[in-house]
């Protein structure tokens, strides 16, 4: 990813929250890395489903939904469609979506 990114920015839609997500994973999980050996922060994201056509990116908003809460239409990829490392916008309050997110990741000031 390349240069200190921030794996959470709160907006006032919601949240857009960089990952790098795992196709074909064992099993399904989404956890923090605190950072990569570049300095990038950022979360991880396994899911089951084949990287063919938008299956993977499909299973990505519904592990996303059941593990923080907002619904999966409430999920989308800004950027990095097909790619492994995405930038994804939650919709939804904010304050509760920064408080689901620490679960995972701790502080996100």
């Amino acid at each position: 990813m390349g240069g200190s990114i921030i794996p959470c920015r709160i907006n006032v839609t919601g949240a857009r929250v960089a990952l790098l997500l795992t196709p074909k994973a064992r099993q399904r999980c989404f956890r923090s890395i605190p950072s990569d050996p570049a300095g990038d922060s950022y979360f991880k994201a396994g899911v089951s489903a084949p990287a063919k056509g938008n299956k993977t990116n499909k299973a990505f908003t519904k592990l996303l939904a059941c593990e923080l809460g907002p619904r999966a239409n409430a999920i989308r990829v800004a950027s990095g469609g097909q790619a492994r490392q995405k930038l994804t916008q939650i919709a939804g309050n904010p304050v509760q979506i920064k408080k689901r997110l620490k679960f995972f990741r701790g502080d996100l000031s």
